[in-house]
């Protein structure tokens, strides 16, 4: 008789778990369209930007450049889950990795200029 009672709650939590994991599974699908309709606006904009000749080219690319970070900013928090627990390493990693490419590149533009 306790066997069959364990069984019954068992279930009752697998049935629990299936549907909270139905539940996030809509929400982070429903994040990666919003995050793809995103990406595909950033690239218009920035398409906009450099068809038309209504802005200087000096501020279309610094434009560009800032859309760009933002979109690689999307990209890493929505479709490489950075945003889910257990990930502060990978975090810290690419954090460290970017610091370390702009301190690269702000060298070699002050070695340049």
């Amino acid at each position: 008789m306790g066997s069959h009672q364990n069984d019954s709650v068992s279930k009752h939590d697998q049935s629990h778990l299936d549907i909270h994991h139905k539940i996030a599974h809509q929400k982070e699908l429903k994040q990666h369209i919003v995050s793809f309709a995103m990406m595909i606006f950033l690239t218009m904009l920035s398409f906009i930007a450099v068809a038309s000749e209504a802005i200087s080219t000096r501020f279309a690319i610094l434009f560009i450049l800032v859309l760009a970070g933002i979109q690689a900013a999307f990209q890493l928090y929505i479709w490489m889950h950075l945003s889910h627990k257990g990930h502060q390493y990978p975090t810290w990693g690419i954090f460290f990795g970017i610091g370390v490419a702009a301190t690269c590149v702000a060298a070699g533009a002050a070695m340049i200029w």
